[in-house]
């Protein structure tokens, strides 16, 4: 009796990452705030619709007081948003919310950022100067925070930058990472800064705004391209074609 073959085995099953772009569940309003939580926890009073897009640098996400609450509420209660010193209304203090892991699992599908140029920083003034601390996974990115803020005129260095490479570091409210650490004393110019000298040197992102704002001037260097080639190829079309010989 002939032995019955056996089926070829079933190839493996490519598993997604979670939350891809198509089905991240932060979308519209939920999305504007999310941008807004993605490196800070954030007393609700701040995420009224009243001032959010100047204070956010992120369009308005158009909800009423009631309306807003009620969303949040709804993404607590699907584990993407979490309160932190809940009853701290009890004691005259605002409730304050933030992303938890998953938000920011869902916020990282919906933006796809760059995290080895993301960058983190902290300004203190001391007795003597100012105290500088730039982190973030790349060195180079970090660097190029403090010669884009020397040349904006954000800050002046007054020092050497000591440099420090730390592992599993809290740099946001629900990520860690291993980031560089540079910390150097300077002064504060007492000319106005250029944002747009800045933006144009500066090869990180510190926020969602930056992230759409890089994101608008990649399109809109690649419609000014497809734009000339399109020139171009008119002009090829309307010039004369050469007499044959």
């Amino acid at each position: 009796m002939a032995k019955k073959r056996r089926r070829p085995a079933p190839p493996p099953i490519k598993r997604q990452l979670a939350l891809p772009v198509s089905t991240s569940p932060l979308r519209g309003a939920i999305l504007a705030i999310a941008d807004a939580l993605v490196d800070q926890d954030i007393p609700t009073p701040a995420l009224t619709n009243r001032g959010f897009a100047e204070k956010f640098g992120s369009p308005s996400h158009g909800l009423d007081d009631v309306a807003l609450a009620r969303l949040l509420d709804e993404y607590v209660g699907r584990g993407l948003l979490r309160w932190r010193g809940r009853a701290d209304h009890l004691l005259g203090r605002p409730d304050v919310i933030g992303l938890t892991a998953a938000g920011g699992a869902a916020w990282e599908a919906a933006r796809t950022p760059d995290w080895d140029r993301y960058v983190d920083v902290t300004l203190r003034e001391t007795r003597e100067d100012w105290r500088l601390e730039v982190r973030s996974p790349s060195k180079d990115a970090a660097y190029s925070y403090l010669s884009a803020g020397e040349a904006a005129a954000l800050h002046v260095l007054t020092g050497k930058p000591r440099w420090k490479k730390l592992p599993g570091a809290a740099v946001l409210p629900w990520r860690k990472m291993s980031v560089w650490v540079a910390r150097v004393s300077c002064r504060i110019p007492a000319m106005a800064p250029d944002p747009v000298r800045f933006a144009k040197q500066f090869a990180g992102w510190r926020s969602a705004r930056d992230l759409r704002d890089a994101r608008e001037r990649a399109e809109a260097a690649k419609a000014e391209a497809r734009a000339a080639r399109a020139e171009k190829a008119d002009k090829a079309k309307a010039e004369p074609a050469a007499p044959a010989e």
